[in-house]
């Protein structure tokens, strides 16, 4: 085991950032597990729906229970992540995703599935914001943006390849190969994640200096004070709106092409992989756009080419 670089060495810093970029493709590919394990469920509701003798709006519970379980813990994440520190979090949650999709597999009835599935959303809800946020605290500013489009060119492919996933599982491999895939990946993740841990310099691994126990009512101070920003308050209404129009119309896309059209579920997840194009396109373009447009000025071209 090589030591983490220290300042003071020569090409320290040299070292502390391949390591860094090493750590940001990790994280790249748990968000990738996180994708197909969030959208691994759409192509599958009609498959689902036919092992479990329920209608699709019953089984489309297993969508909602993952997001249900995500949404809820992600107020709590944050605090965890500020005091323990954000990559060892992540990291213990790559494993606990392992677990979960596990479980998910082994469920033998509907309403375990749907159980197990809060569970995966819970442990899940770590990988994006606390990744992001530790990509903020250890990456300099002039580098940010480009390397946290390489960062989300994972999550982006995760959900794109978790329609695929999906809708081959479907139609050849059963209900139970996307929670094994997931769990896979997840623990070729947790394993990554934990080497390139030993190689980040002390100053990416750092936590937060708050003192006390990290209790209940500290984290609702915490978000209450967050809440009080009125920007804030827009930024989190802003994604809601988002997820409430996008996510939502994409959990129900390769069905809608299943039932309406008889396409079947494997093509109909082929049909989403355009989506992650455009964000690999844009990984590529990340860094001419921000040097021309600027970071707002990227924001409004991104939102008027969306109207």
């Amino acid at each position: 085991m090589s030591p983490a670089p220290s300042i003071g060495e020569p090409g320290a810093a040299a070292g502390a950032e391949r390591a860094v970029d090493a750590a940001v493709a990790a994280l790249s590919l748990a968000a990738l597990a996180s994708g197909i394990s969030q959208r691994a469920m759409d192509p599958l509701l009609p498959r689902l729906a036919d092992d479990f003798g329920q209608s699709i709006g019953a089984v489309a519970g297993v969508i909602t229970a993952f997001t249900v379980g995500y949404a809820a813990a992600q107020p709590v994440f944050g605090p965890v992540g500020d005091r323990l520190g954000k990559y060892r979090v992540i990291s213990w949650s790559s494993a606990a995703c392992t677990v979960a999709a596990l479980l998910c597999a082994l469920a033998p009835d509907l309403a375990s599935l749907i159980g197990a599935r809060v569970l995966a959303g819970a442990a899940a809800a770590s990988v994006l914001p606390l990744a992001i946020a530790w990509i903020g605290d250890v990456v300099p500013y002039e580098r940010r943006q480009p390397v946290l489009a390489r960062f989300m060119l994972g999550q982006i492919g995760g959900v794109a390849a978790g329609q695929l996933v999906g809708g081959i599982s479907a139609d050849f491999l059963g209900r139970l190969a996307p929670f094994v895939i997931a769990a896979l990946l997840f623990a070729a993740c947790t394993a990554l994640l934990l080497r390139m841990r030993r190689r980040l310099p002390a100053a990416a691994l750092t936590t937060g200096t708050a003192a006390g126990r990290l209790g209940l009512a500290q984290i609702l101070r915490e978000f209450g004070a967050v809440l009080r920003r009125p920007w804030a308050r827009r930024v989190l209404l802003t994604t809601c709106v988002e997820g409430a129009l996008v996510f939502g119309a994409l959990a129900f896309f390769a069905t809608h092409l299943h039932l309406t059209l008889g396409v079947s579920l494997a093509t109909a997840g082929l049909v989403v992989m355009p989506f992650a194009l455009g964000g690999l396109l844009f990984s590529l373009a990340a860094r001419p756009l921000l040097a021309r447009l600027g970071e707002a000025g990227l924001a409004r071209a991104g939102g008027a080419s969306m109207m």
